[in-house]
């Protein structure tokens, strides 16, 4: 602005308005004048001291952002843009990449009740400590009539559409997920590890046979002998392997989450002994069950909300628990049970684990046992 130029009155257009005319004969007649507005406008595009930033952000309306861009210039360059799409995708998207997120905008189907609905798809798990900020500035974001539902990422199961049926009622027609406050949110992490069955733990679950070439006793042979694929003398190593492996086909075990000594809770596992191209995914293979088999499948999925702590708890061990007892006081069927709701029990497999266990989060721990 300091470089343009200014006219007296009789020069402008005639349809200027009156402040401009006064402008103009200000600015002719006036250097003081011309000299005063440019150093204004100066002050408020460039110079910009800090004592004035409040009042900028005032008449720009951005105070509401201060909780998501703590530093005020910052605030002042990036925000102007998104006031000017604010009601639209492009903003939402803006807003969250000041928070550092991505997401994929997902539309509820017309058809739906809540046909004014969306869901933001993630590609990686916010932080529990950004899920309220990430509802603030998607609220301030997004169109008047529009309500953000849901997020999710990672473990996205959408409701199954089955109305006029019985199916209406069911499980299966809400999506995945757990409202935290006002959003539904929607997320898991996959861990896989391989254990090799040591002869102390084969020995405490009651299910060692010794290596040998002579053959298997009556004692060890503990199966249906209308299971076995070989005559009883043909014993080998394989053999070995088949008849363990199947002392944990469908047996009821228990993953425990640590943090060090101190016992989180525990997840019921299902268990079966495997071979592979199945449907069950591990380490880049498919599984399936198989009582002739070298290795056994264990899955464990926590649930949502099967921890209560509102932000987060992180679990440094896992391990699993065979021949253990339900608390007398614990109904049969559970899956999720807190310290002191399982009692005795074998304790085998234990593992290392970076998890920190959270609410809106589904950990599934996969474990492939050999023998």
């Amino acid at each position: 602005m300091g470089n343009e130029q200014y006219w007296p009155s009789h020069l402008l257009p005639a349809n200027s308005t009156r402040w401009e005319i006064c402008l103009a004969d200000a600015c002719a007649f006036s250097p003081v004048v011309h000299q005063s507005i440019s150093a204004l406008t100066r002050l408020k595009f460039i110079d910009r001291p800090i004592s004035i930033l409040p009042y900028l952000l005032d008449e720009y309306g951005l105070q509401v952002l201060i909780p998501y861009i703590p530093n005020l210039y910052d605030l002042l360059d990036k925000a102007v843009p998104w006031q000017r799409s604010r009601g639209t995708i492009a903003a939402v998207q803006t807003g969250l990449s000041w928070l550092g997120y991505a997401a994929e905008y997902r539309p509820t189907a017309p058809s739906r009740n809540w046909w004014n609905a969306y869901s933001l798809i993630f590609i990686q798990i916010p932080a529990p400590t950004d899920l309220e900020r990430i509802e603030g500035i998607v609220s301030l974001s997004e169109c008047l009539r529009s309500d953000f539902r849901r997020g999710a990422g990672t473990y996205d199961v959408p409701a199954f559409e089955g109305d006029e049926t019985k199916i209406d009622n069911a499980i299966l027609d809400s999506d995945s997920g757990i409202a935290l406050r006002q959003t539904v949110w929607s997320f898991g992490r996959c861990h896989e590890y391989e254990h090799m069955l040591t002869e102390a733990e084969g020995v405490a679950l009651g299910n060692w046979i010794e290596p040998n070439n002579t053959g298997i006793k009556w004692v060890d042979a503990h199966f249906f002998w209308s299971t076995a694929e070989y005559p009883w003398a043909d014993y080998n190593e394989s053999q070995r392997a088949q008849i363990m492996t199947q002392w944990f086909d469908r047996r009821q075990a228990w993953l425990c989450f640590r943090a060090g000594d101190i016992i989180i809770g525990y997840r019921a596992c299902r268990a079966c002994a495997a071979a592979l191209n199945g449907a069950y995914n591990a380490f880049q293979s498919a599984f399936e069950p198989a009582l002739q088999s070298s290795c056994v499948y264990i899955e464990a999925m926590t649930g949502f909300g099967d921890v209560q702590s509102s932000i987060s708890t992180p679990a440094d061990n896992i391990a699993l628990i065979f021949s253990a007892k339900l608390a007398p006081s614990v109904p049969a069927g559970r899956l999720w049970l807190a310290p002191g709701e399982l009692l005795e029990g074998v304790e085998i497999a234990k593992k290392p684990i970076e998890a920190v266990l959270r609410r809106s989060v589904r950990e599934q721990i996969k474990i492939i046992l050999k023998v």
